[in-house]
């Protein structure tokens, strides 16, 4: 951290970078264990050491047995690299905070016996807050670079299986990236968040504020019961939330050849390519009564802002604001009842139930009562742009003298993106001026259900639900000149991912069954651009000849619901 007073290097570059692992580990096992434990300092570079591992393991047996494991890690952290006052240098000034956690939890059950009941439960959770800020004066540097990156990515996995005349499990997964709030994390408020500003910054090249957030939250739950009784049910919760922030503040006076101002929400490298996962299976076998129930959901939250502050002096050179998020979820959902008395009075039952859902709001905002020259030639370019994934996929499988199960999947979209341009101090000049809106949702929402019985019924339900909105507003009043291309546009996206899948199938067979099949998609949408009453957008002419000025809004769907039913 450097505060009031003069930092300089005529020849070098100054680089101000806080990188931090902590975690807080809490294993309970049965008898309750509690440690505390932090990372080894001496070894930053060991990818092994970016977090920390909880791990339960419980068996048991007995006429009446049962086993229960318990993991749970918590991860709580705040990243602050900050500098103030008057910085120069002869090549680059870098203010960088970095965070990563990895935070892993692992439980299992196991019991049999007469009576055998395993549990087991697993939870992993992530809290950071961290941040990156120049706030001074940049006499000179060749760039000015201001990057905050925050990598949670919290996994947990659960077993738990049972065996006896009487046998039942339950496991339980859940894995979280919390957004941070002043009690636990501290002032900073954003999971990444980069600031620039308060005075005069002078960079012959570059200034670049950087915000970047890329979580991947991992829940699986598997379970399964054996006997002449089997009941299971496993349940896996991923929910990822956080907030991302770049930022010039008010009454900073930029001076370089280009600016660019980008806060950023990525999908992970893993290898489930999620950006929240969740997995659960149940699996139930008894001689009389056979019942599963499965739960997947996986959720992403969240907004994602990029801003100038008022009265920003603009650099002569190119202006770039970007507002970026990407998310995809994966829930997936399956389970098996099988009550295997032959033609003997046996029941099998099953309920599962997968959910994949987002809500991003993305922004891209140019502040109130910017400042340019006249002579002006570097473009303008503001752009909010938001993509979401959403998975869901749903099994479920039944056989007995009475059967019956039930899958149900769900896929759900709610995020809004939105560019919004205030009003400059008088006429603001550009070379090429674009304000962009856009929002893409792909989705799969696949439910499948099958019964085999004497008397049974199974049925499968699709839903995908999209309320989404891009909107690009310009303020009124506010007065623009492009010395080229003036685009002002929205646009919004439907995808339905393998679009040649069918996203419901349904089959029963026996001498009397029962099968249903439905699949809907409510698509609502709002593409829209709005300018202002008195705004005056002018495009001026030149020599190339390729002025325009272009203002569009358009909605584009690809969707087909395919539903298969069989009955015998």
């Amino acid at each position: 951290k450097v505060t009031d007073g003069r930092l300089a290097s005529r020849d070098g570059k100054i680089d101000i970078t806080a990188t931090y692992n902590t975690v807080v580990n809490e294993s309970n096992a049965f008898v309750a264990a509690t440690t505390n434990s932090l990372p080894d300092r001496s070894r930053p570079d060991d990818e092994t050491n970016l977090g920390a591992q909880s791990v339960a393991e419980a068996a048991s047996g007995g006429l009446v047995a049962g086993s229960g494991g318990d993991a749970t890690v918590k991860h709580y952290g705040q990243i602050t690299a900050s500098a103030g006052g008057t910085l120069s240098a002869g090549q680059d000034i870098q203010v960088t905070a970095v965070s990563h956690a990895f935070p892993t939890a692992v439980a299992s059950g196991m019991a049999g016996g007469g009576v055998g009941v395993g549990t087991s439960f697993a939870d992993a959770d992530s809290q950071t807050a961290t941040s990156a800020a120049l706030l001074g004066n940049v006499e000179s540097a060749k760039k000015v670079l201001v990057t905050s990156l925050s990598i949670e990515s919290p996994s947990t996995r659960t077993t738990a299986l049972s065996g006896g005349l009487i046998a039942g499990n339950g496991s339980e997964s859940q894995a979280e990236v919390l957004a941070p709030d002043s009690a636990d994390a501290g002032v900073a408020l954003s999971a990444s968040e980069a600031v620039l500003g308060g005075g005069t910054v002078q960079a012959s090249d570059e200034v670049r504020v950087t915000a970047i957030f890329r979580p991947a939250a991992s829940a699986i739950a598997t379970g399964g019961s054996y006997g002449v009784v089997g009941v299971g049910a496993s349940i896996a919760k991923s929910i990822v939330n956080g907030d991302v922030l770049a930022k010039i503040a008010d009454d900073t006076n930029i001076q370089t050849n280009s600016l660019i101002v980008e806060a950023r929400r990525e999908v992970p490298a893993t290898e489930s390519g999620a950006s929240s996962f969740a997995e659960a299976t149940a699996s139930a076998g008894g001689g009389l009564i056979g019942a599963t129930g499965s739960d997947a959901m996986a959720h992403s939250l969240g907004s994602v802002d990029a801003t100038t502050g008022k009265n920003v002096q603009l650099p002569a050179g190119n202006v770039d604001i970007r507002a970026l998020s990407a998310t995809h979820q994966k829930a997936a959902a399956s389970g098996l009842a099988i009550a295997f008395g032959g033609f003997a009075p046996s029941l099998a039952l099953g309920f599962n139930f997968s959910q994949a859902l987002s809500k991003v709001d993305v922004t891209a905002t140019f502040g109130e009562r910017a400042i340019t020259t006249v002579n002006r030639e570097g473009h303008l370019a503001v752009q909010a742009a938001g993509m979401d994934s959403n998975e869901a996929r749903t099994v479920a499988g039944a056989g007995g003298a009475i059967a019956g199960n039930a899958a149900e999947a769900e896929a759900k979209d709610g995020s809004e993106v939105k560019t919004a341009i205030q009003q400059a101090q008088g006429t603001l000049y550009a070379g090429d001026i674009r304000f962009d809106s856009s929002h893409v949702s792909w989705y799969s929402a696949t439910a499948d259900s099958t019964t085999a019985s004497l008397i049974g019924g199974s049925g499968s339900y699709a839903d995908y639900t999209a309320t989404t909105s891009a909107v690009t507003e310009i303020a009124p009043n506010a007065k623009f000149l492009s010395g080229g291309l003036f685009e002002v546009t929205s646009t919004n996206n439907f995808f339905r991912l393998r679009n040649d899948e069918y996203a419901v199938r349904a089959a029963g067979g026996g001498v009397a069954t029962g099968s249903s099949a439905k699949s809907d998609s409510v698509i609502t949408s709002v593409s829209q651009v709005t300018i202002g009453e008195d705004a005056d957008l002018a495009v001026e002419s030149n020599a190339l000849g390729n002025q325009r000025l272009y203002v569009c809004a358009s909605t584009n769907v690809a969707s087909t619901d395919r539903v298969d039913l069989q009955t015998g």
